[in-house]
């Protein structure tokens, strides 16, 4: 996937590449979906929104909604957005090609079930604001 990535996408699953989330997201990090089959506990990723903002000069500043989101039976699903708390809230992500001008905001908590196959799988997450602007 590397390359073809945008740099903030990169960056968030960068972020959350740490052993011990993964002792708890047994299957994964993924962005928008698992793979068919997948099943969890795992951790989403997904770009829910964005704005560009344009100067006189240079590169338009953005402006991205991002949810990240543990799935599993509630208590692995709440671990995951505990430690996906710690990795990312106003953190200094390292974003490829871009300065970083807001560091990812916490704005909207996400709680939700969702049944699939029998099994009740809770989504229990954040949802982060990040902006940044092309590196000068």
């Amino acid at each position: 996937m590397a390359g073809s990535m945008n740099p903030v996408r990169e960056a968030i699953i960068d972020a959350l590449d740490d052993a011990t989330l993964a002792l708890t997201a047994t299957a994964g990090v993924h962005w928008v979906q698992a793979p068919q089959g997948t099943e969890p506990p795992y951790v989403i990723v997904m770009k829910v929104a964005g704005t560009r903002e344009y100067t006189f000069e240079g590169p338009p500043i953005l402006n991205e909604l991002y949810i990240v989101k543990g799935v599993g039976f509630a208590d692995d699903a709440e671990a995951m957005d505990e430690r996906c708390q710690v990795l990312l809230d106003n953190v200094a992500l390292a974003v490829d090609g871009r300065d970083l001008l807001l560091a990812p905001m916490p704005e909207v908590d996400v709680n939700y079930t969702d049944n699939s196959s029998g099994e009740v799988w809770q989504h229990v997450g954040t949802q982060y604001r990040i902006e940044t602007e092309g590196a000068s």
